[in-house]
């Protein structure tokens, strides 16, 4: 087999263009192709990074919002018994004012009952001496 000259200014110009083609535009693409993927590697990890720290803050606000919800929620059991208590208190000191007023009430009434009979005692004795004389008055 025989090499023709035109073979070899082809293969001289194929790889002269390759060499240049390489050299000016497929290097070039493929550095910035390089840098671009490094940029979205690197935007990807910032990603995940503050999603990862985004979750975690997250996550401690949770915990801090259950803690505070467990403390208002036992705050606001004190204060229910507190004012439960305050409630109780409160009627045992009407119930003991209401009887006391009671016992004075009675008391009263005692009084003015043994007043009224000492005078319904008087008046009746007053009423039989009356109705004797005229009695004995219109008799005699």
């Amino acid at each position: 087999m025989r090499l023709d000259p035109s073979m070899l200014v082809i293969f001289v110009v194929f790889w002269a263009t390759f060499f240049v083609l390489r050299s000016f535009l497929f290097k070039p693409v493929y550095d910035l192709l390089q840098e671009r993927q490094a940029d979205v590697d690197s935007a990807h990890g910032l990603y995940q990074k503050a999603l990862a720290e985004s979750e975690a803050e997250l996550d401690e606000q949770r915990a801090q919002l259950a803690q505070a919800s467990a403390e208002a929620r036992a705050e606001r059991d004190e204060m229910r018994r507190a004012a439960r208590q305050q409630r109780q208190d409160l009627l045992d000191a009407a119930k003991a004012s209401a009887e006391e007023q009671l016992a004075e009430a009675r008391a009263a009434l005692d009084s003015q009952v043994a007043t009224e009979r000492a005078q319904l005692e008087n008046q009746s004795r007053d009423l039989a001496r009356l109705m004797t004389q005229r009695l004995l008055g219109s008799a005699s």
